[in-house]
């Protein structure tokens, strides 16, 4: 008996379980394990309508307790997953914010929250005071902060603070409640190769990866710190790789490669380097012209790694990158669609977190922040766009035995999709054409054992060529005779 079965209006793959899964190679399946290809991500969004503060995203770290700070150009803002408390300078209160513009987030090991602003300087705040304590600079004394413009802060394995300023690179002593200054000097080269200190990663030699050129302020470049002997070797450009004077994004992959953003708020950028150092070696990802040209950027602001060996780089103006570190050759972007309620708010990216349930925080320039859970990968979405699903309205689905998937939509006609490559192939009604599609509102379909479809549709017989009618509407065709020649043969009743 030939059952009518009505589907959701929209085309979801269940990637547990599999009609008839086909053999993949290695590198596919471990990728569609995670992120099947050409699905869109589905981000979750929090803007001012949810209660932040402001829509720009500069800076996002998450607590011992779990709450998530995010710093944006008005005002730090502490998130318990329900809604916002925010913090701000008053001008009345010394023991408040010293800026709302918000750069650099850290917690430290006894609960405090650092923060560094655009102007400001850096800020110390007490959770169980609610208090903030400030740190400026002061001409008259020495030992204060470098700048008032903070880009990053870090603690190494010793448990010494680091900030990075626009004015240097200062070590602070909890003690005497100071800083001691790293800053480049024309006539020694052993200094750091620029004042204008963008990026802080401590490596597991105990010395200092520091990145220079930040937040309008052109660098130098990468430098390799060693806070033992306060010297810094400059790290020079291998051909491509190392050539961007702008360093935005520091991290270590599982392998112990260091991976390097280029770029920066008003700054060029040089993409991605992947650097060894223990051999050297150095290799380039140049995002803009890589395999995926649809990311028009080479401006890289944050760089990321999850535990699924996945690197994530936000860019200003071109989306969020991805690339599978196991196989490092393919960049996949991720854009806005404005025809998507759930992609990214915006293109133009900032800040980078990864909590500890497994969301991304990504910060967007002026459209809020948006989240994506990377562990919940068991269901992918495919959406109606140009480039993919032809139509949300599904009439069903099925899996031939080689693999594919056929769908049928209730207004664009039948499509074939690929699992390994992510893409879709349109069949039509066509009026000219006798040979195409009968109907374009497909409401059933079922593979047979021989290698056939069983497709039921609304329609009119288009062609009289001989064809099995099994019940009033429904059709046998032969897929076979499609893959011979590109075109579906269908037929409905009389």
């Amino acid at each position: 008996m030939i059952r009518f079965r009505y589907f959701s209006l929209v085309f979801v793959l269940f990637l547990l379980v599999s009609l008839a899964t086909p053999v993949m190679p290695a590198q596919a399946q471990n990728q569609a394990n995670l992120f099947e290809p050409g699905a869109s991500l589905r981000f979750e969004h929090l803007n001012i309508d949810n209660g932040l503060s402001q829509n720009a995203g500069l800076s996002i770290i998450q607590d011992t307790h779990g709450f998530m700070w995010i710093g944006t150009q008005d005002g730090l803002n502490r998130y318990d997953g329900q809604k916002f408390q925010i913090y701000k300078n008053d001008p009345d209160d010394p023991a408040s914010l010293s800026q709302n513009s918000i750069t650099a987030l850290f917690e430290d090991p006894q609960g405090n929250i650092w923060v560094g602003t655009w102007g400001g300087g850096l800020n110390r705040f007490d959770p169980h005071t609610s208090k903030f304590t400030r740190f400026i600079p002061d001409p008259a004394k020495p030992g204060s902060l470098s700048s008032p413009i903070v880009t990053s802060l870090a603690m190494d394995s010793t448990g010494r603070f680091w900030v990075g300023t626009l004015g240097g690179l200062d070590l602070f002593d909890p003690a005497a409640q100071q800083f001691t200054h790293y800053r480049n000097d024309p006539k020694d080269p052993a200094s750091l190769s620029s004042s204008a200190v963008s990026a802080i990663l401590p490596g597991p030699d105990g010395k200092l990866w520091v990145g220079t050129g930040g937040l309008a302020l052109g660098g130098a470049g990468l430098n390799h710190f060693d806070s033992a002997t306060g010297k810094a070797e400059r790290m020079p450009a291998r051909q491509q790789c190392l050539s961007g004077a702008n360093i935005s994004s520091l991290v270590f992959d599982k392998a112990g490669l260091l991976w390097i953003g280029s770029g920066g708020y008003s700054l060029p950028g040089n993409g991605l380097d992947r650097l060894d150092p223990a051999t050297g070696q150095c290799d380039h990802f140049d995002i803009a012209q890589g395999p995926d040209a649809s990311m028009n950027t080479n401006n890289v602001i944050k760089i990321l790694i999850d535990g699924n060996n996945q690197l994530w780089a936000t860019t200003w103006g071109g989306g969020l990158a991805r690339i599978d570190l196991s196989a490092p050759g393919k960049i996949y972007v991720y854009q806005n669609d404005p025809a998507s309620l759930s992609s990214l708010s915006n293109n133009a990216l900032y800040a980078l977190a990864l909590d500890r349930s497994g969301l991304l925080w990504v910060g967007s320039l002026n459209s809020g922040l948006n989240l994506l859970n990377i562990h919940n990968q068991q269901f992918h979405l495919y959406e109606q766009s140009p480039s993919g699903l032809a139509s949300n309205l599904i009439g069903g689905f099925a899996e031939t035995p080689d693999g594919q998937m056929w769908v049928g939509t209730w207004d664009k006609g039948l499509e074939r999709f690929n699992p390994l490559t992510g893409q879709f192939e349109h069949f039509v009604h066509n009026p000219q054409d006798p040979a195409s599609l009968a109907s374009n509102v497909v409401m059933y379909i079922q593979p047979d054992p021989d290698g056939s479809l069983w497709v039921a549709w609304h329609g009119k017989l288009q062609a009289d060529v001989p064809a099995e009618r099994v019940a009033e509407g429904v059709w046998r065709l032969s897929v076979r005779r499609e893959r011979r020649t590109g075109i579906v043969v269908a037929y409905t009743a009389d």
